[in-house]
C-alpha cells in the first residue's frame, strides 16, 4: 500500500459521495423548512400577542372611562350633598328658635285661655242679666 491508499479521504466512492451529498441537502432542507416553520409560528404568536395586547389596552382604556364617569358621577353627588347640608338647619338654631316659638305659643295659649275665660264670664253675666231681666219683667206685670 501506498502513501495515498492508507489517506481513509481518497478512498470513498463518488456513490459514497453523492448519498452523502443527498442526506447532507435533505437534511439541510428539512431544517431549513422547520426554521420556516417555527419563524411562521413566531410571527403567528407576534401577532396573536399584539392583538391581545391591543385588545387589553381597549378595555384598560374602557374601565378608565367607567371609572372617569363613576368619579364624576360622585363628584356631582358629593356638590350636590354640600348644597343641600347648606340648606339645612343646624340643631342649636333649630332648638333656639323652637324653644322661642314654645314660649310665644304657650304665652299665646294662656292668653286664649283668659280671653275665653273673660268672654265665659261676661256671656254668664249677660245670661244671668237676661235671666233677672225676664223675671222682673214677669212679675211687674
Amino acid at each position: 500500500m501506498n502513501e495515498d491508499e492508507t489517506r481513509p479521504g481518497l478512498l470513498i466512492p463518488s456513490t459514497l459521495l453523492r448519498f452523502i451529498d443527498r442526506s447532507l441537502e435533505s437534511e439541510r432542507r428539512a431544517t431549513e423548512a422547520e426554521i420556516r416553520r417555527c419563524e411562521n409560528a413566531i410571527e403567528a404568536y407576534a401577532r396573536s400577542e399584539d392583538l391581545r395586547h391591543a385588545a387589553s389596552d381597549a378595555k384598560i382604556q374602557k374601565a378608565n372611562e367607567v371609572l372617569d364617569y363613576r368619579l364624576e358621577e360622585m363628584n356631582n353627588f358629593r356638590a350636590q350633598i354640600n348644597e343641600e347640608r347648606a340648606e339645612y338647619l343646624r340643631r342649636e338654631m333649630y332648638e333656639r328658635e323652637h324653644s322661642g316659638l314654645s314660649d310665644r305659643v304657650k304665652t299665646l295659649e294662656i292668653v286664649r285661655g283668659e280671653q275665653a275665660g273673660k268672654a265665659t264670664a261676661y256671656v254668664s253675666v249677660v245670661g244671668c242679666l237676661l235671666i233677672v231681666a225676664q223675671i222682673v219683667l214677669h212679675f211687674w206685670k
